[in-house]
C-alpha cells in the first residue's frame, strides 16, 4: 500500500492512462477547479507532476489518453456522490473477521484492473492499494507434496 499527500480540495474522480511505459493517474478535484497529474508508474510511490487549474469557471475531466485529457467547462457530467468509508477486512479466521484497516470519507475510487491497483482518494490524500489474491492452503500442500515427490 502506498499514500500520497494532496493538498486542496477533495478528489472526486480518477481517470487512469497510459504513455508509453508509464502509468498516470488524473485526479479531478471538488467543483473541477483543478486537476493534479499523478505518475503512479512506481505504484510504491506515486509522485504529483503538476497541478492544473481547469478554467476560471471550473471544468471536469471528460477523458484521458496518454498524455492528453479532454477537460470540459462548467459542471461535472458525473453526480456528486457522498463519501463513503471503505474497510480492508481479513477473514483468515472466517469466524472472526477482522478490520485491518478502515479508509473514512473517501470521495474517489478507481480500479487499475490491468495492474490489480485500487486508487482511493480522502482527506488524508492519495492511496494506492494492491490486488494480491491469497495462496490456497490446501493447494500449497498438494504442490508441495507434488515436488517432493518428484526429486
Amino acid at each position: 500500500m502506498a499514500h500520497l499527500v494532496l493538498d486542496g480540495d477533495a478528489v472526486t474522480r480518477f481517470h487512469v492512462t497510459q504513455h508509453y511505459r508509464r502509468e498516470y493517474l488524473y485526479a479531478e478535484t471538488t467543483g473541477g477547479k483543478a486537476v493534479k497529474l499523478i505518475d503512479v508508474t512506481d505504484a510504491r510511490n506515486p509522485t504529483i507532476l503538476t497541478d492544473v487549474a481547469a478554467s476560471p469557471t471550473g471544468g471536469n475531466v471528460v477523458t484521458a489518453a496518454g498524455t492528453a485529457a479532454l477537460i470540459s467547462t462548467g459542471s461535472s457530467p458525473a453526480a456528486t456522490v457522498a463519501p463513503q468509508t471503505f474497510r480492508i477486512m481479513s477473514f483468515a479466521d472466517p469466524a472472526h473477521p477482522v478490520v485491518s484497516q478502515e479508509f473514512p470519507n473517501v470521495s474517489a475510487i478507481e480500479h487499475d484492473d490491468k495492474r490489480g491497483l485500487i486508487f482511493l482518494a480522502n482527506g488524508q490524500g492519495l492511496w494506492v492499494l494492491h490486488e494480491k489474491l491469497a495462496m490456497d492452503p490446501e493447494f500449497a500442500k498438494e504442490w508441495e507434496h507434488m515436488m517432493l515427490d518428484n526429486r
